[in-house]
């Protein structure tokens, strides 16, 4: 059972994987949409383990407390220290040791994007649904959806215990987008931005200002 449905402080956003982009089970095949959002504040941890606390009651009765900190129940929680690839080193934006990390998922289809005018984002480029009942959508730029952005997300916490574990996970319902940061990851640079106006038969000075000569 899931538990009540809970709304995070706004947060930065990062490993954004929805739309057209869900990790895939190699085994299952089954698609999970998923992201993970940076705490701006430690304190606001506390409304997350409310609902954690509450979906493991439902699973455990009595014994919930316990079983959350037993060494090997798996939650949704990670600091920066822990945010690190095979080789050790940090992925972006984790670089603070005690940056609290929380992933959140969703294998019951993509999630609802909005803009903060709560206006539907339809796609990476942040197209946005501007009028519903003529379904009129017009691109703004400054809605596009990426790992840096901040936004907050709509959830539930979720107990299970399977013979590969146990834990709470938080299933991601659905995500606003509430300003903009720092790209983390990924993202192809715009072409308008990596060049500049060039006459058509300009081709002779540009190979030979080019940086690999």
């Amino acid at each position: 059972e899931y538990s009540d449905t809970g709304k995070t402080h706004k947060m930065r956003l990062a490993v954004v994987k929805i739309f057209d982009k869900p990790d895939v089970d190699d085994k299952t095949g089954r698609k999970t949409w998923n992201l993970s959002g940076i705490l701006q504040d430690p304190s606001h941890k506390a409304a997350i383990d409310k609902l954690i606390l509450q979906a493991a009651t439902k699973l455990w009765g009595e014994k919930a407390r316990d079983r959350l900190k037993h060494p090997k129940c798996k939650l949704p929680f990670k600091t920066g220290k822990e945010m690190a690839k095979v080789d050790g080193e940090r992925y972006n934006g984790f670089e603070d040791d005690d940056a609290i990390n929380v992933k959140f998922s969703s294998s019951q289809g993509a999630p609802g994007v909005v803009s903060s005018k709560a206006q539907r984002i339809t796609d990476w480029d942040g197209t946005t649904l501007v009028d519903k009942e003529a379904d009129v959508s017009e691109g703004i730029e400054e809605n596009a959806v990426y790992s840096g952005m901040f936004g907050r997300v709509s959830y539930t916490a979720q107990a299970y215990q399977r013979s590969d574990g146990f834990g709470v996970s938080l299933k991601l319902e659905n995500l606003q987008k509430m300003g903009d940061g720092e790209r983390l990851s990924g993202g192809r640079a715009k072409a308008e931005d990596d060049f500049e106006a060039i006459e058509a038969d300009n081709d002779d000075n540009l190979l030979d200002n080019a940086d690999f000569l």
